[in-house]
């Protein structure tokens, strides 16, 4: 049901040209989403013990990929000028981006909070390797799909 949703009413599903390939963001969080859901069902109705790693690192990390794409596709830079070279920009300056601070301001604290070294650093923790199986959980993944809810709401 969530799926069709997302499918249906928001801009996940467009198909997106970058480079040589075309893409959308709802066939890439597919995945992690069904696993969401299998261990949502698993924990809340079976009352078992679910291992949420593959849902955590998968969304998280889409979730970057998400929000870089929506500051391209409505005309933003996601790329910097450090140390003689072009780079692209990290969560952290993604949420800095002027897109962002326009576009996002009912929740660009919210994902600040959950994304950067403001809150949570989730993106960072799970990047970096820096969770260990306990620190993965339900909480977690369901604030990660709640910003990818949020970020899906928007358009360019």
């Amino acid at each position: 049901m969530l799926y069709s949703f997302l499918k249906d009413k928001t801009w996940l599903s467009h198909n997106i040209k970058k480079y040589y390939s075309e893409y959308n963001w709802l066939e890439l969080i597919k995945p992690g989403l069904q696993q969401f859901f299998e261990n949502f069902k698993k924990e809340i109705i079976n009352e078992e013990k679910s291992n949420w790693i593959l849902c955590i690192d998968s969304l998280s990390t889409k979730f970057e990929g998400i929000l870089r794409d929506y500051i391209i596709l409505s005309g933003g830079c996601v790329t910097k000028y450090k140390n003689d070279n072009i780079q692209e920009s990290l969560m952290g300056d993604l949420l800095q981006n002027n897109i962002t601070i326009k576009d996002f301001q009912k929740d660009k604290k919210f994902f600040e909070y959950i994304f950067s070294d403001k809150g949570v650093n989730l993106r960072n923790n799970v990047s970096h390797s820096f969770y260990k199986p306990d620190d993965y959980n339900i909480k977690k993944a369901i604030l990660i799909l709640i910003c990818i809810l949020k970020l899906s709401k928007y358009n360019f």
